[in-house]
């Protein structure tokens, strides 16, 4: 009987083991190519004049090829970060050179444990050692084109050669000798074409028989923009140094001469180490083919940003100008992306590890800020996906002296502001693709700045990226985010069958004695004595706070120093607006935790008030008092869901929403009380409270 069971216990752990063998060998390889500074307006694929690259654009040809995508930080360490985990820099702790926190969750720590073999060959230049890879063989730092020191597992190694063929002998030996049972996910990272641009032999003198054309704005003069730009020192004509040129400039050139000079010898050496890349890429192309694991693989190339090829007369990146912005993105996967596809949806370095996630078949992690586009490769759009994409650059003054800044950009416009100067640009990229005309003080283009400022805010908020700088929206008139829908509406002025109409959907909804109507501040009011409330029946079913902005408020005239003017929900999900002291006060639950925010000052007796509490999507409480804001704004969260208890005129009477110490029932009048399903603009506020103001 024992044998017997055993041995069906055997049989059984066979099969899982089959099954799960089965299920592991459908998941995709991954082979994620990546160089450093590579602009895509140096692909062929991509309209380049100055160049060809046959084996990358074989990607495109029979992949598909990302016309819009963009680097949240266009500088190299935050980029890398950024791909690993999906958040951004402010996120994930690397705005600049910072040291990478290897403990914290990434891409490929998520890959490992769903069963992948994880490898990264080359530039790695997170300033800490690799973790969760199986196998990885980098650079220290920068590296070296030639002879490159590497460090493989910890051992530091001295190899012959040239850096961008070995890292591919490295990526290739690892394929040969990888669990072939397992799926893989592969990085190979070269340092090419990274400063200082040093070519191989093979490639030494491509490009010598002519001068290659110079960019549109090769001369811009940076006129009418902000004075980061003319600061910035990254100029073909002044900043190069001998290490970039490797020979003097010959004596008997001058002035625009000698800027052509300095361009045609970088611009070579840039595009020769590029046309290494691109032999390589195909080395790598082929090995996958005879190998058998071309099918299965989504084959990835892509740089960590963006670079100025003589745009505006500069090199290097940083800028949010297109250029330095726009990363190249190309994939390959045989049997889902339909051959020579162009994608031109807005993409991000922070979305490609939520996608390369789910096409793992792997959970993506709340936290992460990207969004998986695993639905274009097969040539869907995912719902709601973006319009907009938000920047920010940190770096300063090292090593170019490129001011900080963060910005907007839409499919039409892009706003920049750098904050340190306070200096803004704008500029309409389908009028105004190379961005030489700043419209930001053009009143014909009043109105867009102002939606550009409304994104912007828009984009701070709901990537918790507010600063010191924030305040700056926060002080333009009409930038707030604005999604508005009246929810519900009492001014008292109809009342029917012991009950007020609700303005907002015409429906009898407040039950109370209608005697208690009087004439109110400029209407009429609801009379409450103390002990009274007025109980809302229900909120419509399609409102729910749940991860929402929602607006809460009314005007009021106490007779006392303490009382709750409204309240929605009790103590596992709401919101209550009270007075306690004489001092305003605002409060939220949810899933029982309490965030509560207060005035700065005492409210009078016998006077109207205007009180309103703004609970934002990120969990931000603001309190406003007659329109301005009256206190510091309280970092709650959103309300976890739709509060099981009513909205209620004058008390609290279940279940507590905040911790009252001495607030009552509510004493006075109450008029004109409103919920609102997102965020009053200026005008909205000014129109309800009679004072012009922002929320904090």
């Amino acid at each position: 009987m024992l044998s017997n069971l055993l041995r069906a216990a055997f049989v059984l752990q066979a099969l899982l083991l089959s099954t799960l063998s089965s299920f592991t060998a459908q998941k995709p390889n991954i082979l994620f190519i990546m160089s450093d500074d590579h602009a895509a307006h140096a692909l062929s694929c991509y309209g380049s004049k100055i160049n060809v690259t046959p084996h990358l654009d074989s990607i495109a040809s029979n992949g598909v090829r990302f016309a819009n995508c963009f680097v949240n930080n266009s500088i190299c360490t935050p980029s890398r970060a950024a791909i690993l985990t999906g958040k951004y820099s402010h996120k994930n702790g690397v705005t600049v050179f910072n040291r990478f926190d290897g403990s914290q969750p990434h891409l490929a720590k998520y890959l490992q444990q769903a069963g992948y073999q994880t490898a990264v060959v080359g530039k790695w230049h997170l300033f800490s050692d690799p973790t969760d890879f199986d196998y990885w063989n980098v650079l220290p730092g920068q590296g070296k084109y030639h002879d490159p020191v590497m460090i493989e597992m910890g051992k530091t190694n001295t190899l012959k050669g040239y850096a961008t063929d070995i890292i591919t002998d490295l990526s290739i030996d690892f394929l040969k000798r990888r669990d072939p049972e397992r799926p893989f996910f592969l990085c190979t990272q070269h340092k090419a074409p990274h400063r200082e641009w040093s070519p191989d032999s093979k490639h030494a003198t491509l490009y010598d028989d002519r001068d290659l054309p110079r960019p549109v704005t090769f001369n811009d003069t940076y006129e009418g923009r902000s004075k980061a730009a003319a600061e910035a020192t990254m100029r073909i004509d002044r900043d190069f140094k001998r290490t970039d040129l490797k020979q003097e400039p010959p004596p008997d050139l001058s002035g625009a001469e000698i800027k052509n000079w300095k361009y045609q010898r970088y611009i070579k050496d840039y595009l020769r180490c590029v046309a290494s890349i691109d032999d390589n890429v195909g080395r790598l192309l082929d090995f996958l083919k005879t190998s058998g694991l071309e099918t299965n693989t989504l084959v990835v190339y892509t740089s960590d940003q963006g670079f100025f090829l003589g745009d505006h007369g500069w090199y290097d990146k940083r800028f949010m100008y297109e250029e330095s912005l726009h990363m190249p993105l190309l994939m390959r996967f045989p049997e889902v992306v339909k051959p020579a596809t162009i994608n031109t949806q807005m993409v991000l370095n922070v979305d490609f590890a939520p996608t390369f996630l789910e096409l793992a078949g792997v959970d993506i992690p709340s936290d992460m800020q990207g969004r998986s586009f695993a639905a274009m490769l097969r040539g869907e759009t995912p719902r709601n996906w973006r319009n907009s994409m938000y920047y920010r650059y940190y770096h300063y003054p090292a090593d170019h002296r490129v001011q900080p800044h963060y910005g907007v950009r839409t499919h039409r416009h892009k706003l920049i502001h750098f904050n340190k100067l306070d200096e803004w640009e704008m500029y309409d990229l389908q009028a105004d693709p190379y961005e030489t005309n700043n419209i930001y003080s053009s009143p014909a283009h009043a109105s867009a700045v102002s939606q550009l400022k409304l994104e912007l805010a828009r984009l701070k908020v709901q990537l918790d990226d507010r600063d010191q700088f924030a305040d700056i929206l926060d002080n333009e008139q009409k930038i707030r985010p604005v999604a508005i829908e009246l929810a519900l509406k009492y001014d008292f002025a109809r009342v029917q069958d012991g009950a007020a109409v609700d303005q907002s959907t015409n429906r009898l909804n407040l039950a109370f004695d209608k005697t208690a109507v009087v004439k109110g501040r400029s209407g009429k009011a609801l009379q409450l004595p103390a002990g009274t409330d007025a109980a809302l029946k229900s909120i419509p079913r399609s409102f729910t706070p749940a991860g929402k902005t929602f607006t809460i408020g009314a005007w009021c005239k106490p007779e006392t120093t303490n009382g709750v003017l409204v309240s929605w929900g009790g103590g596992a999900n709401g919101m209550t607006l009270y007075v306690e002291n004489g001092v305003p006060h605002a409060a939220v639950r949810s899933k029982g935790e309490l965030f509560v925010t207060r005035a700065r000052q005492q409210i009078q007796v016998d006077e109207w008030t205007h009180l309103v509490a703004i609970l934002r999507a990120n969990g931000r409480l603001a309190l406003l008092v007659n329109g301005k804001p009256a206190g510091n704004p309280a970092t709650s969260v959103a309300i976890a869901s739709k509060p099981n208890e009513g909205f209620t005129i004058g008390a609290d009477p279940g279940s507590k929403v905040s911790d009252y110490a001495n607030a009552s029932a509510w004493k006075g009048l109450v008029e004109d009380v409103r919920l609102y399903w997102g965020e009053l603009d200026a005008d909205s506020l000014e129109d309800w409270s009679g004072s012009r103001g922002t929320a904090q």
